[in-house]
C-alpha cells in the first residue's frame, strides 16, 4: 500500500445513500388551524347567526323593515336623557334588551315550527344480508323454570338487553358491544319482591312488557308471574335491577294487561287498557283526570290487541316496525287456547281518518312461544313460532315472511327439548336484529339460548 493511500482521509459515504425528499412546510395559517378548531367553530357560529338573521328577514320582512332607523335627533335626545337622568338611560337600555330578547325568542319559536312543519318523509331501512344458522350463545343453570323472554333497551345506550323471567327472579343478559360472536352473559339479576299467590295454576305462567316510568322519566320493564300475588316494575341503575312500583295484572303490552282465569294457565277474555304505570296526577286537574279515566274505562280498547272474544294463551305487541315505504307499524299477536295465532298489523298515523285499514294473518298449530320482527330490514315482517307440542316432546321453530298474499317459509329448526320462549331485538347495537330461542328439557332447569340468524 502506498503512503499516499495510507494517509488519505476517509470520504464519507453519505453521498452513496439515497437523498430523502424534504417535506414541504405547510403555511402557518393552515398549521395553526389544524392544531386548534376554534377558528372553525367561530366560523360555524357566525354562519348560524347569519342564517338566523336571514331567516328572520325572510319570515317577517314587514315588522323588521317597519322599524325606524335611529337618526341624529334620536341620538341627541338619548344622550341628553343619559346626561340628565341616569335612571332613564338604564330603563331605556333595559327596554332595548327586553325587545331584543323577545325578538330572538319569537325567531326561535318560528324556526322550530317551520322545521316541524317540513319534516322529511320517512325513509325505508337498508336491507340486511342474513345467514340462517342456529348457534348456542348461552346456557343458564336456573333455580326455577323459565317463563318468558324480552329484548329492550333499559339504559338507553342503543344496545338492547335480553331479559329472562323465571318464577323467582329476573335476569338481564348482555353481549359485549361490537362482538356479535360473543356469548351472552348475566349482567344483573333480582329476586321478585312479592308475596306468594294464594291460588296458583298447575303450569307456571309469566309475562314481560317494556314500559316507561313516567314518574322518574326512565325506561322500565313490568313483570308478573303466577307464583306471586302481584307484579313488579323494574328499572336499571348502576346498582342493577331496582323495583320501583307494583302492578296488579299480567303485562302484555305497554298499554294492555290481562288476568289469568281462576286456577288456569291461560288468560281470561278481558283486557285492561289502563297504563301499567300511571303518571303523577295534577292537583289542579284531578276532576279532569278522573273523568278521563271513567271515559277510558267505558270506551273500547285502543290497543292493537283488540278485545279477545275467548280465553287465550299468550299475547305480544311490537310498536316499532318500519314498512318498505318507511311508515311505522304496530304489530299485535294473540294465541288462542286452540293453538291459532292471529297477527294484526296497523300503521301509525297522526289521525285515524288518514290511516289505512289494518291487515291480518293467521297461523295454526302454534304454541305459546312466538315473536315477530323485521330481521333482514327489507320492510317485511318475519313471524317466528313454536309448535303446539306436549311438555317434554321435541319442538320445532318455524320462521315465515309475511308477504302481501301469503306467508312464505324461510327457516325451520328442530330441537330435542321444548321451546319455552322466543324474543327478537338488537343485541349487538348494530341495528341488526337477532332471534333468540330458549330451549329446555322436561324436568330440567337448565336452559339453552340459541341464536337462529347470523347478520352479515
Amino acid at each position: 500500500m502506498s503512503r499516499c493511500s495510507r494517509h488519505a482521509p476517509l470520504r464519507p459515504r453519505s453521498h452513496l445513500r439515497r437523498a430523502r425528499p424534504r417535506r414541504r412546510a405547510r403555511p402557518r395559517a393552515l398549521a395553526t388551524r389544524s392544531r386548534s378548531g376554534r377558528g372553525r367553530r367561530w366560523l360555524s357560529l357566525c354562519a348560524l347567526a347569519a342564517l338566523a338573521t336571514l331567516a328572520a328577514v325572510a319570515l317577517h320582512p314587514g315588522p323588521l323593515a317597519a322599524q325606524p332607523a335611529p337618526d341624529a335627533a334620536a341620538d341627541g335626545d338619548r344622550g341628553a336623557a343619559a346626561d340628565g337622568d341616569p335612571d332613564a338611560a338604564a330603563h331605556e337600555i333595559g327596554a332595548e334588551r327586553a325587545a331584543m330578547q323577545a325578538l330572538l325568542t319569537r325567531l326561535d319559536h318560528e324556526l322550530r315550527a317551520a322545521t316541524a312543519a317540513h319534516q322529511p318523509p320517512p325513509l325505508p331501512e337498508a336491507p340486511l344480508a342474513l345467514r340462517w344458522q342456529a348457534r348456542r350463545v348461552s346456557s343458564l343453570a336456573l333455580d326455577a323454570p323459565l317463563l318468558d323472554l324480552l329484548m329492550t333497551d333499559l339504559d338507553g345506550d342503543g344496545q338492547e338487553e335480553l331479559l329472562a323471567l323465571t318464577s323467582r327472579e329476573l335476569l338481564l343478559l348482555r353481549r359485549v358491544r361490537g362482538n356479535p360472536k360473543a356469548d351472552l352473559e348475566v349482567a344483573a339479576r333480582a329476586t321478585i319482591p312479592a308475596p306468594p299467590a294464594a291460588r296458583q295454576p298447575r303450569v307456571a305462567v309469566g309475562t314481560l312488557a317494556a314500559v316507561t316510568d313516567r314518574k322518574r322519566g326512565r325506561r322500565a320493564v313490568a313483570v308478573r308471574t303466577s307464583a306471586h300475588a302481584h307484579g313488579v316494575v323494574f328499572t336499571r341503575t348502576d346498582a342493577g335491577l331496582v323495583p320501583v312500583s307494583e302492578i296488579a295484572d299480567f303485562p302484555l303490552c305497554a298499554d294492555a294487561s290481562a288476568r289469568l282465569a281462576p286456577g288456569r294457565h291461560y288468560f281470561a277474555a278481558e283486557l285492561s287498557t289502563a297504563p301499567l304505570i300511571a303518571a303523577p296526577p295534577d292537583k289542579a286537574a284531578n276532576a279532569t283526570v278522573d273523568a278521563r279515566a271513567d271515559a277510558a274505562a267505558s270506551a273500547p280498547p285502543a290497543t292493537p290487541l283488540g278485545q279477545p272474544s275467548a280465553p287465550f294463551l299468550a299475547a305480544r305487541c311490537r310498536p316499532d316496525l318500519r314498512a318498505r315505504d318507511g311508515q311505522l307499524h304496530t304489530l299485535a299477536g294473540v294465541v288462542s287456547t286452540a293453538g291459532a295465532l292471529s297477527v294484526t298489523r296497523a300503521p301509525r298515523c297522526p289521525t285515524a281518518a288518514e290511516c289505512p285499514a289494518p291487515t291480518r294473518t293467521k297461523l295454526d298449530d302454534v304454541g305459546a312461544a312466538f315473536a315477530f320482527a323485521d330481521l333482514d330490514r327489507d320492510g317485511r315482517v318475519e313471524i317466528a313460532v313454536a309448535r303446539a307440542t306436549a311438555p317434554g316432546d321435541s319442538d320445532q321453530v318455524s320462521i315465515f315472511s309475511w308477504r302481501p298474499a301469503r306467508l312464505a317459509p324461510l327457516f325451520q329448526r328442530r330441537f330435542l327439548g321444548g321451546i319455552i320462549a322466543l324474543a327478537a331485538g338488537d343485541l349487538d347495537g348494530r341495528e341488526a336484529p337477532v332471534l333468540i330461542a330458549a330451549v329446555r328439557l322436561l324436568g330440567a332447569h337448565r336452559v339453552d339460548l340459541w341464536q337462529l340468524n347470523q347478520p352479515q
